[in-house]
């Protein structure tokens, strides 16, 4: 495994982490209707977080183990910075995190 894919692993623990530390990571699954939505990030029917924990991390971790060809760029920080802007939970560590996972896939 390259030394990027090394760090990009490390990066999703660490997104991993900060959800967990903002109290935004989820013990149940969302329903298998959740999954099916046409509409970017499953806005019409996740949280923000809920598609991080159940899409983002798991599809990108398995690209990264199975040494998958990486999009050019990954822009979820953005993302993160708007769904929680208007927020009550401190997602900053979270966003910060994204950012640099974001850098990562752009380096790779």
């Amino acid at each position: 495994m390259s030394r990027n894919n090394q760090q990009l692993l490390v990066a999703l623990e660490k997104i991993e982490e900060e959800m967990v530390s903002a109290c935004l990571w989820g013990k149940e699954c969302p329903d298998e209707g959740a999954f099916a939505s046409s509409l970017p990030f499953c806005m019409d029917t996740m949280a923000f977080e809920q598609w991080l924990q159940w899409l983002f991390v798991p599809r990108f971790r398995d690209m990264i183990l199975a040494e998958l060809v990486l999009p050019a760029e990954s822009n979820i920080a953005p993302m993160a910075e708007e769904s929680y802007k208007a927020s009550s939970t401190d997602a900053s560590a979270l966003i910060v995190a994204l950012r640099a996972f974001d850098r990562l896939v752009s380096e790779s």
